[in-house]
Parts: C-alpha cells; sequence; structure tokens
C-alpha cells in the first residue's frame, strides 16, 4: 500500500472539508511522482519564507544503481542514502546524480539508531517511496509520505491525542523536554501523527494534523507561482526539488544582512547592477537525469509570460559573467549552462555541475540568496 506524508505549517490558511486533500494529483513514484502533485498534498496556502522539499526517494535510488536495503541497519542504510545525499566516500567515490534534499522528520543525523525509529513509529525509511515536507521558521511543520508500510504496524500502540491524532511523546504541542529526546524527536518535542488511506502525516502541531486528516479543499497546487514553478519542474522530470515561496531575494536586502563593512559593501553594491532587473519571489531548484547526464534545474517565477522573455537575455549574462557575492568567484567555475528558455510566466534555466561544485551547490546559493537567486 501507498503511504503519503505531508510537513507543513499551521500558520497557513486551511479549508477543510472532505476526507482526503483536495486536488486531482497526487504524491507518487516513478511515473506517478510529479513536483505539482507534491503540492496537492499540503494543504493551504503559502505565507512569506514557505519552504518544500520533495523526492521520489525509489526514482532517486534507481536512477543512481543503488540498492536499497531490506532493514534500518547499518552499514547498508549508510551505503544507500550516502549519495544521495550528496557525500563521497570509500564506498561511494561519485554523488549519485540525483540529490535528494531528505525531509528532516527522518533524522538522518542519528541514522545508527533509525532501527529505534521503525520500533517506534512501525515504519522507517527504508519503506519511503516519496516524500514532501513543507516547513516555516521558527517551529511550524508538517510531513506526508507515500510507500510500501505495513497498516498493521504503522503507528500502532501510540495513544490518541484527538480524533484521528495519535502522539509519539507526552506534552503540549511544541513543548521540550530534554529527557524525552530520541530518534524520532531530537528536541523531546511530542510529535503528532495520523494514518489514512496509506498515507502518514506527522507535525509537532495536534492542529495541523488535524486538519490534514479531515482533507483541505484548497492546497499549495492552487497557489498560481508555485503550481507554476511545479510544472516546469515536471516538464524537465525531476526527481526531486525544493522550492521557496515569498522570500526576499532583493540583492541589496541580502549584502545588508551579511555584510557590516562599510567599504565592503560598496564594493560589492556595483556588482549588483549585473543583477537581473526583474523581481521574483517563489523559486525552484530540481534534480533530474537527461539523456544519462545529471542535470539541476532552476526556476524562477517572474509574474508574466512576457516578463520571463523579455528576462532570458538577463540571466543567460548573470549565468555566464555572475559571480558570488560571497565567495568572489565566478558562477561559472561552479555550474555550465546548458540552456535558459521559458515555461508560461517561469524563467528556467538547465545546469550541470562541474568538478569543483557539489550537487548541494545551487540549492547552497538558494539558502544564502547568492548569485544566481538574487536580483537588483
Amino acid at each position: 500500500m501507498r503511504t503519503r506524508i505531508v510537513v507543513g505549517t499551521a500558520i497557513l490558511a486551511l479549508a477543510v472539508t472532505a476526507c482526503s486533500s483536495g486536488g486531482g494529483e497526487r504524491l507518487g513514484t516513478g511515473e506517478d511522482y510529479t513536483v505539482l502533485g507534491a503540492l496537492a498534498e499540503l494543504p493551504g496556502r503559502p505565507s512569506p519564507g514557505l519552504m518544500i522539499q520533495t523526492a521520489d526517494l525509489t526514482g532517486a535510488t534507481e536512477v543512481a544503481g543503488l540498492e536499497r536495503p531490506d532493514t534500518a541497519e547499518m552499514p547498508a542504510m549508510h551505503e544507500w542514502l550516502s549519495p544521495l545525499l550528496g557525500n563521497t566516500g570509500r564506498a561511494n567515490p561519485e554523488p549519485g546524480p540525483v540529490f535528494v534534499p531528505i525531509a528532516e522528520l527522518f533524522n538522518i543525523q542519528q541514522l545508527n539508531n533509525h532501527a529505534e525509529f521503525e520500533e517506534a513509529l512501525g515504519w522507517s525509511l527504508v519503506d519511503v517511496d516519496s516524500f514532501t515536507e513543507m516547513t516555516l521558521l521558527p517551529r511550524q511543520q508538517l510531513t506526508v509520505i507515500s510507500g510500501d508500510f505495513d497498516d498493521d504496524a504503522v503507528l500502532a500502540g501510540l495513544p490518541e491525542v484527538a480524533d484521528g491524532v495519535v502522539t509519539y511523546g507526552e506534552g503540549e504541542d511544541f513543548s521540550h523536554n530534554i529527557e524525552e529526546t530520541s530518534v524520532v524527536s531530537r528536541l523531546g518535542r511530542p510529535l503528532r501523527l495520523a494514518h489514512q488511506d496509506g498515507r502518514v502525516a506527522a507535525s509537532p502541531s495536534t492542529n495541523t494534523v488535524q486538519l490534514w486528516f479531515a482533507g483541505a479543499e484548497e492546497t499549495l497546487a492552487d497557489d498560481e507561482p508555485l503550481a507554476a514553478v511545479a510544472t516546469a519542474l515536471d516538464e524537465q522530470d525531476v526527481l526531486s526539488a525544493v522550492l521557496l515561496s515569498g522570500g526576499n531575494f532583493q540583492g541589496a536586502q541580502m549584502l545588508g544582512q551579511m555584510v557590516r563593512s562599510e567599504h565592503l559593501l560598496e564594493e560589492l553594491e556595483d556588482q549588483l547592477t549585473d543583477l537581473p532587473s526583474v523581481g521574483f519571489g517563489t523559486v525552484g531548484i530540481g534534480w533530474a537525469v537527461q539523456d544519462e547526464q545529471p542535470v539541476v534545474v532552476a526556476a524562477y517565477h517572474l509574474g508574466t509570460e512576457s516578463a520571463a522573455e523579455e528576462a532570458v537575455p538577463q540571466f543567460e549574462a548573470m549565468y555566464r559573467d555572475g559571480r558570488i557575492v560571497m565567495r568572489d568567484q565566478p558562477l561559472g567555475d561552479y555550474i555550465e549552462t546548458l540552456s535558459v528558455e521559458t515555461s508560461g510566466a517561469v524563467l528556467v534555466v538547465r545546469t550541470r555541475s562541474t568538478d569543483q561544485a557539489r550537487p548541494t551547490f545551487l540549492v547552497d546559493m538558494l539558502y544564502s540568496r547568492d548569485v544566481p537567486f538574487a536580483h537588483q
């Protein structure tokens, strides 16, 4: 049976209706996996600073030629996941072709103890086909996964705290107990969970899980900028993605937050004139394999189709000549630009990492709002 988990935030405005999240597409795997389907698992509207991480874990495993272990035991877990996380080592001298932005729920920092995770919740990462996780700092979160779970074991024996919602750990929502830290909860915070129709949802908020369990008429797939970016990534057949909504990508804002020296600020401000003049607030990065080669795709929602088309030369110039502000190094040292094109109101850049770049390079730049994720 397929199971799905969604990570989201209680700050989202949620419209509750029937017993399942609204929208036609759902989180799947293989040919059924889409980023838009992952958004459809997440109820509500986006709030500023919203981040979504999603991946077809089964698809990424297959294109990397890796073997999924049968149990959550080391060292098999490490040998499976390490290449997917962009790491290298004696057993995997090369990272996998697709980077997986792993959900925080899985707590891979304690991978050695993941068998305890399975014992506590009745499932583990080895059972997961795909996932989507939505986070809004400082503490709101919701996760949904699909996978091959044992319905008799998943969440079995956990006490109920609300209709359809069980808990791992005692206490009020978001409370912390350092004596209750575990592989399931690094902060000793109770985790609320629900299971229905082959899906599992998890969040530190009882209300968030209740809303997911009841079903939402409106999901993030109904937000036009997010849906457009997701669709553009799906057109590139990505197997994993990170999306940010409502962020401030203005270069001057980034410099004001990161540079304290007025002299240095003046020098760096000269670089801002080379950034695209068109603004964007919703962006996404996806990882794919095309023609048997790894490709990293960046997608920017520019508001209108005409704005996207007019911005193509500016983005071509930024990717060709731009410099990473906080490293003062050419962007071209890290990525090779394959194409710059449009998909409706979304500008799509296909890239390939150079030997100097980790698979996480572009997402690292996204988190820091550095080039190529900055505008004038």
